[in-house]
């Protein structure tokens, strides 16, 4: 647990270690894509389809301001070393970071799923598992950890760490209106596995003789049947009484019974709404609306900040180079108990209920087809997640080419939150079957801890890798036969 605190609130660095669009972007525009549903409920694959478990579609991404270089530093004797240790000054660290420090680790899996064309009319089902985990770190609160003499008073606001993970069944249907208009709605049941929120509005740290005296605004939840959050008092752990209820975040452990109830933690349903439509003859502009609802949590545990603040007595024996006696490893774990100590949260309730509203993201997207040549286009889509401290968006110019009907491929640029990238998707179908993969972001930074050792990212982590199968069955439908709402 100090090393996943650690890496969360204080640099993600054993990345070394919901609700979010887990779906490829760079298929956005890709007719023979199966899975680019995901995106607006509007589109639809060329055939009737199904998928199986393991097979159908899998996802995995990691997103961030931040990376390997911004927390580690190499030292004069050849080793490695946190930003704390004391070769590495201030400037050399605090130069390096953003005034909000994001992350983002995202990863789905199909479970299964089906489309059935009728005459001008898709229906499809999917279920899916998802899982996510996002952290916002202000720069306020590592300019405390690397320079904690440079001000008597600090002042921490918006730090913020969430993760989820549900089941989400999926009914889907899609319509052409008119000839002109394709109209689509997707409906979504969603089973609750964890949840976990931790926010500090704000937080104020003031240098008193040889301590700090730290007042803070801070609320924890968390829903997870299948874990065993305790306090200081019940871990036996508290130093006095009135650390008897301040969460223990070191003795947190796994229940030692597994039913339906420890397993399912909330309930809740969301709905997707989207449209496609040809504008001009040639450009074609989609909009949509995802994760429209909310989900319902049971086993909760709630805690809030002290009131009165607490005394902090600062990071120790963290500032020491990566020698045999001091490792990496052992330089995460001294970090850890220090946040472990800077942050207290006294719990309130447990075993109790709320209700949270999800997520929802708009995405919008304009694709036009060069007259010269049907199979080659251009588009751009926007995409926006609004999430409090976690609002994220994603902005990609694209280059469409599919020189037959049983392949396509589309390159793309992208302007996101967490910096530029570049994607690209590869898509074979033909008739049988379906299969891609692609990323929307690639990795171009990499050293090596050694001669001959295994290359690791060293830059900005930015990472999406997608890939799937299907199985198509049935004739192909057009699916640009509808006409343009503006004719000439």
């Amino acid at each position: 647990m100090k090393k996943y605190i650690a890496i969360l609130a204080g640099g993600i660095l054993a990345l070394s270690s919901m609700n979010a669009q887990t779906g490829l972007q760079s298929a956005y525009f890709l007719d023979g894509d199966n899975m680019r549903r995901s995106f607006n409920p509007a589109f639809a694959p060329e055939k009737s389809f199904f998928s199986l478990p393991a097979i159908g579609g899998f996802a995995m991404g990691l997103n961030s301001n931040m990376g390997v270089s911004t927390f580690l530093f190499p030292t004069s004797d050849g080793q490695l070393t946190t930003f704390m240790g004391p070769e590495v000054t201030p400037s050399d660290f605090l130069s390096k970071l953003n005034s909000n420090n994001n992350l983002n680790f995202n990863t789905s899996a199909s479970l299964l799923a089906f489309g059935i064309w009728g005459k001008k009319s898709f229906f499809s089902f999917d279920a899916n598992i998802k899982a996510d985990v996002t952290a916002n770190i202000p720069y306020e609160l590592f300019e405390f950890m690397k320079n904690p003499g440079k001000s008597r008073y600090y002042d921490i606001s918006d730090l913020a760490v969430r993760g989820d993970a549900h089941l989400e069944l999926a009914f889907g249907y899609r319509r052409t209106i008119a000839d002109r208009v394709n109209f689509g709605a997707r409906l979504k049941l969603l089973a609750g596995l964890a949840d976990a929120d931790i926010r500090v509005d704000k937080m104020r740290v003031e240098m008193t003789e040889d301590q700090w005296s730290v007042h803070s605004n801070g609320t924890l939840k968390a829903s997870c049947g299948f874990l065993d959050i305790k306090t200081k008092g019940e871990s036996g752990s508290a130093e006095s009484s009135d650390e008897n209820d301040i969460i223990d975040f070191e003795n947190i452990g796994i229940t030692d019974t597994w039913t339906y109830d420890k397993i399912v933690s909330g309930y809740g349903a969301a709905l997707d709404l989207g449209a496609d439509f040809e504008l001009i003859r040639g450009l074609r502009l989609s909009l949509a609306i995802c994760d429209l609802g909310f989900i319902s949590w049971k086993n909760s545990t709630l805690a809030e900040t002290g009131e009165q603040g607490w005394i902090f007595d600062g990071f120790e024996d963290i500032a020491i180079n990566g020698d045999q006696e001091n490792s990496l490893d052992e330089q995460f774990n001294a970090l850890g108990e220090g946040l472990e100590d800077f942050y207290e949260f006294h719990r309130t309730s447990s075993n109790g209920k709320r209700n949270d509203m999800l997520a929802c993201t708009m995405t919008a997207g304009a694709e036009y087809t060069m007259p010269f040549y049907d199979g080659l286009s251009v588009g751009v889509m926007s995409s926006t997640t609004f999430d409090g401290p976690f609002t994220r968006t994603s902005n990609r110019l694209y280059a469409n080419l599919r020189p037959c009907n049983w392949f396509s491929m589309s390159v793309n640029g992208a302007l996101t939150s967490f910096g530029e990238g570049f994607g690209f998707i590869l898509s074979l179908h033909p008739k049988g079957y379906n299969v891609f993969i692609g990323s929307d972001y690639l990795m171009t930074d990499f050293a090596k801890a050694a001669d001959n050792g295994i290359p690791y990212p060293y830059g900005q982590f930015r990472m999406q890798l997608n890939f799937g199968m299907s199985f198509c069955i049935g004739k192909r439908h057009d699916l640009r036969s509808t006409q343009p709402l503006i004719g000439f």
